[in-house]
C-alpha cells in the first residue's frame, strides 16, 4: 500500500510539472555548421574627412550585400566627429543602415578603430529565411567581423576609400 501510495505521488509530480511554464528555447549555432553559407559582401566603402580646429567630422558609407538573402543588399552609413583632446563619436553601438524592401534589417558597428584608415567592423543581418530555418524558428542573424585599411586619395586623408570588394566572413548565427 505504502508503494502505491509513493507511486501515486510522483505521478503527481510529473503531472504538476508539465503544466508549469517553460523558458523560451533560444538557437543560437556557429556557422561552421552549415556549408552553404556565403559570405557578406562590402563595396564602395568610402571615409569622407572635413577637418576643423576645435573638430573634424568624418562619414562613413558602403553598399552591404548579403548573398544568403538573396543577393538583398543596401547602404550603409553613419557620421561622427573627433577632436584634439580625444573625443571620437565613432558609432560603437550598432547603426541600422537604410531601410530595404526586403523583410528584415542590416546593422552595423565599429569593433575597433586603430585610425582613420584602420579599423574593425562588426555586420549583421537578419532576415526571413524558412528554407534552411523552418518557422517559428524563421528569421535568421548573420553576424560577422572584418579588419579594414582604407587607402587615401590625398595626403591629409580627407577622401579614404578600399579597393575592390571587402569579403568579411560569416562568424555567428542565431535564429
Amino acid at each position: 500500500m505504502h508503494l502505491l501510495h509513493v507511486a501515486g505521488l510522483l505521478l503527481s509530480l510529473v503531472i504538476y510539472s508539465s503544466a508549469l511554464p517553460r523558458s523560451p528555447t533560444v538557437h543560437v549555432a556557429e556557422s561552421t555548421n552549415r556549408a552553404n553559407i556565403t559570405n557578406f559582401l562590402i563595396s564602395g566603402m568610402n571615409l569622407t574627412t572635413l577637418p576643423g580646429n576645435l573638430v573634424s567630422h568624418h562619414t562613413l558609407e558602403f553598399e552591404f550585400i548579403d548573398p544568403n538573402a538573396n543577393g538583398n543588399s543596401t547602404i550603409c552609413n553613419a557620421s561622427w566627429i573627433t577632436a584634439p583632446n580625444g573625443t571620437n563619436t565613432a558609432p560603437m553601438s550598432y547603426v541600422l543602415c537604410e531601410a530595404t524592401a526586403a523583410e528584415g534589417f542590416f546593422q552595423w558597428q565599429f569593433s575597433a578603430i586603430t585610425s582613420l584608415t584602420s579599423f574593425a567592423l562588426r555586420f549583421a543581418h537578419e532576415f526571413s529565411d524558412p528554407v534552411d530555418y523552418p518557422p517559428p524558428y524563421n528569421m535568421v542573424e548573420y553576424f560577422s567581423d572584418a579588419n579594414v585599411t582604407l587607402i587615401c586619395d590625398d595626403a591629409v586623408g580627407l577622401c579614404c576609400h578600399n579597393n575592390g570588394t571587402l569579403v568579411a566572413p560569416i562568424d555567428w548565427i542565431s535564429d
